[in-house]
C-alpha cells in the first residue's frame, strides 16, 4: 500500500503545508510508514513557476515526507521535462481514493 496526494501549491510555503497535511492523512489513515507517498506534480499552478521554485518545493516535501516515516516519490507531468531528474515510480488513478486498501 502507498500514498498520493495532487498539489496545488503555488509557492514553497504551500508545498510545505500540501506535505505536512498528506503525511497527516496518511498517518490518520493506517498507511504504513517506510510506504511510498507520491507527489503529483502537474498542475497549471506549477507550470508557471519555474525550474527553481519547483525544485525548492519538491526538495522541501521530499524532506517532510521522509520525517513522517515514509518514502517520497514525484509524479511530475510530461511538460516540465526540464526539471532536474527525480524518481517517477508513481502511477496516479485519477478519480480514486487516495489511501484506498
Amino acid at each position: 500500500i502507498n500514498g498520493y496526494y495532487f498539489c496545488r501549491y503555488t509557492n514553497v510555503a504551500q508545498a510545505k503545508v500540501e506535505a505536512e497535511y498528506a503525511v497527516q492523512v496518511a498517518r490518520n489513515d493506517g498507511l504504513p510508514t517506510n510506504a511510498v507517498l507520491c507527489a503529483d506534480i502537474e498542475a497549471s499552478q506549477q507550470r508557471g513557476l519555474g525550474t527553481y521554485v519547483n525544485s525548492l518545493a519538491i526538495e522541501a516535501m521530499k524532506q517532510i515526507v521522509e520525517a513522517g516515516g515514509y518514502r517520497f516519490d514525484s509524479k511530475l507531468s510530461l511538460q516540465f521535462n526540464s526539471w532536474p531528474v527525480y524518481e517517477r515510480s508513481c502511477l496516479a488513478i485519477h478519480g480514486q481514493a487516495t489511501f484506498q486498501r
